[in-house]
């Protein structure tokens, strides 16, 4: 498209050539070779001026809109080599949602030209999600079994475990969240008055 529009534009084969640095013999082929593989003839042969037909005005409008899509594609994917723009999608839950707030505004403030979209989904999903390529990572506040994913920690996060100050819990400095590492039984609600003893998890 991009010698038939030289030609065209040019007027003359030998022109075109010079201004695409080949030789006019190749930009012959070039054209000849469209017009069959099109069925339609493109210049005037019996015009020395590089004439378009009718088949060729048509084509022309089309192969300017072409070669502009296919500049402006180049000019895109240039940009978004380079972090200037593009968009970056995240899987996050709820929870998470919470931590990012302030991470997300940063983000804009640095890359306004990036486009950030967070999509909340079940935590038990988001392995899934990127996997499939719908997002291009994800948020989880613990650390995946899928070995197809790979996870990295980047914030620790305290929890803490509130029971009645008479609990075999009350007096420990930390408490394990393995499964079996804890027993607890309902209990009757204590009074505010009573108080409570905090045992952290790490």
């Amino acid at each position: 498209m991009e010698t038939f529009l030289a030609v065209a534009e040019e007027r003359s084969f030998s022109r075109a050539a010079a201004r695409l640095h080949r030789t006019q013999p190749a930009v012959s082929q070039a054209i000849a070779k469209l017009e069959g593989e099109l069925g339609e003839v493109l210049f005037e042969r019996s015009s020395r001026d590089g004439t378009l037909t009718d088949a060729g005005e048509v084509l022309r409008e089309y192969a300017a809109k072409l070669l502009n899509l296919r500049n402006e594609a180049s000019g895109a994917l240039t940009e978004l080599r380079q972090l200037h723009r593009g968009k970056l999608n995240l899987a996050a839950n709820e929870y998470t949602c919470l931590y990012l707030l302030p991470l997300l505004d940063e983000f804009r403030r640095q890359n306004p030209r990036i486009k950030l979209a967070v999509q909340r989904t079940l935590a038990s999903r988001i392995s899934d999600e990127v996997l499939m390529h719908s997002v291009e990572f994800g948020v989880l506040s613990f650390r995946p079994d899928d070995a197809q994913v790979k996870s990295t920690v980047v914030y620790r996060d305290e929890l803490a475990f509130v029971v009645n100050p008479k609990h075999p819990l009350a007096g420990a400095g930390k408490v394990s969240i393995r499964p079996g590492a804890i027993r607890i039984r309902a209990e009757r609600p204590v009074p505010a008055s009573a108080g409570a003893g905090v045992a952290s998890g790490g």
